[in-house]
């Protein structure tokens, strides 16, 4: 286990998948992200890499070979290696090797740092080709967080807030030129992911209009929102890419919100979480 802190807050981590596993302010006896329960979601806050999502027969089609790959890809189950640690950032590595390159044949570097700046974590991805040829992958967030906020509290009573008017539609969900969206069971009975697109705002909160958690989305061209039925979680997922819409069978650089990465060229990406 590994731990940075700053004045106001104090975070946790482990190698496998170089995830927090703890995020706590100071000043009040609450645990931010999700941990993991029976008969529940068993991830806390998963890096999609190299795919967000799915295809729709569970493997890659590359140059005309297929390769199995599980559900958003395998840098949630790899263990990274540590860079480097100070007392309030720590970076993690995870490099290509056989076991990968049984899912994805392609040589890279992916490393992730993560900064607390008082109640505030900014996080950095960098993925670096280390290929002889260019490299296609999407990459996405799926941070969980506790929810509701206060013991005994429904979930009837926190909401999404958005820092900008947004307009979405997601199946049977149609928002017009609004920013809160009320969550309820309902809600995620009728929708299973709420999954926006392009949307307008730079950051979006789970909030109870006292505690809460702001998510920063610029950037990223879909916002994902999910969580399990009666489960005490709500995540909130920046996606460059996502799962198959359909069963058709096509080329995995063709999917779209593929990134295209030349040799030996990099690709960063990054995000914060704020709690409150």
């Amino acid at each position: 286990m590994y731990k940075i802190e700053s004045g106001e807050a104090t975070i946790e981590f482990e190698l496998k998948g170089a995830q927090m596993i703890s995020f706590k302010r100071k000043d009040r006896d609450f645990e931010y992200l999700w941990q993991p329960q029976e008969n529940f979601w068993q991830g806390r806050n998963p890096i999609l890499f190299p795919l967000v999502g799915s295809t729709a027969d569970k493997q890659l089609h590359i140059h005309g070979k297929t390769y199995p790959i599980g559900n958003h890809g395998f840098a949630r189950n790899s263990i990274f290696e540590l860079v480097e640690q100070k007392k309030n950032a720590i970076t993690f590595r995870l490099q290509d090797n056989e076991e990968t390159r049984s899912q994805y044949p392609y040589s890279f570097n992916l490393e992730c740092t993560y900064t607390l700046k008082e109640a505030e974590v900014e996080i950095s991805y960098t993925i670096t080709n280390r290929s002889e040829e260019m490299m296609p992958f999407t990459f996405g967030l799926h941070p969980a967080f506790s929810c509701p906020f206060e013991q005994g509290q429904s979930l009837e009573k926190v909401w999404l807030q958005f820092s900008s008017e947004e307009s979405q539609r997601c199946g049977d969900f149609v928002m017009t030129q609004q920013k809160k969206i009320p969550l309820s069971e309902a809600l995620f009975d009728q929708v299973k992911t709420l999954l926006f697109e392009n949307c307008a705002s730079s950051s979006v909160c789970l909030t109870d209009g006292t505690h809460g958690v702001q998510v920063s989305i610029v950037g990223y061209r879909w916002v994902a929102f999910w969580k399990q039925p009666q489960s005490r979680f709500v995540c909130i997922e920046p996606w460059h890419g996502h799962g198959d819409f359909d069963q058709k069978i096509r080329p995995f650089e063709e999917r779209e919100g593929m990134i295209h990465l030349l040799p030996g060229k990099s690709f960063t990406t990054e995000y914060k979480i704020a709690v409150f």
